[in-house]
């Protein structure tokens, strides 16, 4: 047996519809955009623009450690995998 066929066999994820819909259900709501992630992101740009004001990057870092965008990166991603998939 091919050596790239048997990893790809090991590590194949095979889910039902009903894990991948909750999969899905799961990051398309934590990628809504609400007020708490406006205000989120807000309090990031003004953080970002003092970082910038005072030539600092650890505060420019830590503004990016502050934006919630991790749900819509993961929605955006997930979008893309299905489109590949089907």
């Amino acid at each position: 047996m091919n050596l790239k066929v048997s990893v790809v066999r090991r590590f194949e994820f095979r889910a039902e519809e009903a894990q991948r819909s909750a999969a899905r259900e799961a990051v398309t709501s934590g990628a809504a955009i609400t007020t708490s992630y406006l205000a989120m992101n807000a309090a990031a740009t003004l953080l970002a623009g003092f970082g910038l004001l005072q030539n600092s990057p650890a505060v420019i870092i830590g503004a990016m450690l502050v934006a919630m965008l991790l749900g819509v990166l993961t929605n955006n991603s997930s979008r893309l995998n299905r489109l590949h998939l089907a």
